[in-house]
C-alpha cells in the first residue's frame, strides 16, 4: 500500500527499508542471503520501528535527512508455522524514502538499473511503480 502524505506506517512493523535517493540514482546494498541486490533493510527487534530506521540512517551515513514512508507491504498469516520470524497474523514491510544532496559512500544505481535488479522484490511496486 502507497503511503499518504503524512501517513503513519502500521504496528507491527518488522522490517524497515531505506530508499536513498542522490542524483537520479538509488543506494543499494548486498542481500546477505546472496540473493542479489537490496535496499538497505533492518529488522525491527527488541526497538520499534523509527529505532531500526535511525539505525540505517546512521550505518549509510545519511543521519541528518528526514525519512518519508513510501508504503508498506503487508504480510497476513492467520496460523504461522513454528519457525515463521514475522509477527502473527500481520507484519508490515515498510519503505522509507530519503532525499540526498548528493551520494554518500556505497554503491548506486541509476534509477533504470535499479528497476532492472530491483523490480522482483515484493515491495517494488511501492517504489518504481
Amino acid at each position: 500500500m502507497r503511503a499518504a502524505p503524512g501517513a503513519v506506517p502500521p504496528s507491527p512493523t518488522a522490517v524497515v527499508r531505506l530508499l536513498a535517493v542522490a542524483d537520479a540514482a538509488v543506494l543499494v546494498v548486498p542481500r546477505p542471503d546472496g540473493g542479489g541486490l537490496d535496499l538497505p533493510t533492518a529488522r525491527v527487534e527488541g526497538q520499534d520501528a523509527t529505532g531500526a530506521l535511525r539505525g540505517l540512517l546512521a550505518e549509510h551515513g545519511v543521519g541528518v535527512a528526514e525519512p518519508v514512508p513510501v508504503g508498506w507491504v503487508r504480510n497476513h498469516v492467520p496460523d504461522p508455522p513454528v519457525d515463521y520470524p514475522w509477527p502473527s497474523p500481520e507484519a508490515f514491510f515498510v519503505v522509507h524514502r530519503v532525499d540526498l544532496a548528493s551520494r554518500s559512500g556505497g554503491t548506486w544505481l541509476p534509477l533504470g538499473e535499479a528497476a532492472e535488479a530491483l523490480g522482483h522484490r515484493h515491495w517494488w511496486p511501492l517504489v518504481g511503480g
